[in-house]
């Protein structure tokens, strides 16, 4: 789609939903700070500025105004949809699972599980990498993570689907469609799993989330921390580490497809690995923005926004900004320093980014051993989604490919 040199009174945003860099650079350069009246929100979209507005948790709070005076357990994201001091004490109870070290000792896990997903699709004559490979490796990672046993990982995802069929985000609200079940029957049902592995970990502690969530509730008592505040957060951490890892391998792979030179390059030098996946978190981050409330009225590069505005920090927008990058719209893996920030900054940095970095890095080095060629077998389709605004994330529901063995 061609860019007028003027910005659109209204931006539509089905219009742009494939490639949206084209827009995003017009408004960088001619409405870095732009009011989306149709979204009722300003979007942020230089580095600079995002940058500013992450490191200032007080001016900019996670709490969206519609949930603003409701109670905290009845926020869609008990973790990412709350200020200190209740993020900061969330947040500490889960962090002793994502550290680097703690990655680090999970490496042989890592490979192993990608291996058997390898095994799966192997000789198969197409190899449709959203839902054979993208899908499942999260899937089985975070439901170990988490410590569900295997034999409940299915039912468990369901039952997440379910919940998350179940909310609709629309302007901060929860809304439940006819037909489907309320959110305290999916808990309940949630708990149902989760409940006697909870009595297994007072016995038995392990290195998992169930266990980490326990000792807390035990310390605090279930009124700072109840049943149904236990399995919010487990689905936090679940839906928060799955979607950006499984779109991350999307897009990776469909790259792949398209660069076969990319691809010997991988062959020849693995230390690419790592530049491969932060490029693509870069150039085409699976979060492509993030909603900040405004506490008291300040503005952003010039423009005045008063309290109780929202404001969309534009991720995908400020990583292809280039007073920050060099060349931003080439996909390189020759950056010296690349500041991307498709996991966010500050105190909302996600603490799940080393476990996607971790499990897509154990996946493409696996690829790389078995496979001489992946080549494209038909379209990438990116996901539909019903969110036609700045906070679609990014995608494909469709990658077939061919995995030419060595």
């Amino acid at each position: 789609m061609l860019v007028t040199e003027d910005v659109p009174q209204t931006i539509k945003w089905p219009e742009w939903s494939d490639n949206p860099y084209p827009l995003y650079r017009l408004l960088r350069d001619r409405s870095p700070v732009y009011y989306d009246a149709q979204d009722k929100a300003y979007l942020v979209t230089r580095y600079d500025d995002v940058m500013k507005v992450l490191l200032d948790a007080q001016t900019f709070s996670s709490i969206p105004l519609a949930t603003l005076h409701a109670d905290p357990n009845d926020r869609i994201s008990p973790l990412r949809e709350a200020d200190a001091p209740r993020h900061t004490w969330l947040r500490q109870i889960v962090a002793p699972l994502f550290t680097a070290k703690a990655m680090r000792n999970l490496e042989d896990y890592f490979v192993g599980v990608s291996g058997e997903l390898l095994d799966a699709v192997d000789g198969a004559e197409v190899v449709e990498v959203s839902s054979q490979l993208a899908i499942p490796l999260p899937g089985r990672v975070t439901c170990d993570l988490l410590g569900v046993p295997l034999d409940h990982h299915k039912r468990f995802m369901d039952l997440t689907a379910e919940r998350l069929n179940l909310l609709h985000v629309q302007g901060g609200r929860i809304l439940a469609f006819e037909g489907m079940r309320n959110l305290d029957e999916i808990r309940a049902d949630l708990w149902a799993i989760v409940e006697p592995i909870i009595a297994v970990r007072k016995v038995a502690p392990q290195n998992d989330a169930i266990t980490l969530l326990l000792n807390a509730q035990e310390r605090v008592g279930r009124q700072e921390l109840p049943d149904a505040l236990f399995i919010d957060m487990l689905l936090h951490l679940l839906t928060g580490g799955f979607h950006t890892t499984q779109h991350l391998v999307e897009m990776i792979m469909s790259l792949m497809a398209d660069r076969d030179d990319l691809w010997q390059r991988l062959r020849a030098d693995r230390t690419l690995v790592e530049p491969v996946i932060e490029e693509m978190l870069r150039w085409d981050p699976p979060v492509q923005a993030m909603t900040r409330r405004v506490t008291a009225d300040t503005e952003i590069a010039g423009v005045a926004i008063p309290a109780g505005s929202e404001v969309k920090l534009v991720y995908g927008a400020a990583n292809r900004d280039e007073r920050a990058f060099e060349d931003p719209d080439t996909y390189r893996l020759d950056r010296v320093t690349n500041r991307h920030i498709a996991f966010s900054a500050g105190v909302h940095f996600c603490p799940g980014s080393p476990v996607t970095r971790f499990e897509v890095r154990a996946l493409l080095k696996a690829m790389l051993d078995r496979y001489e060629r992946v080549e494209r077998a038909g379209p990438s389709v990116r996901w539909a989604t019903v969110q036609r605004n700045v906070n679609a994330m990014h995608g494909y529901q469709s990658v077939p490919v061919r995995l030419i063995r060595h």
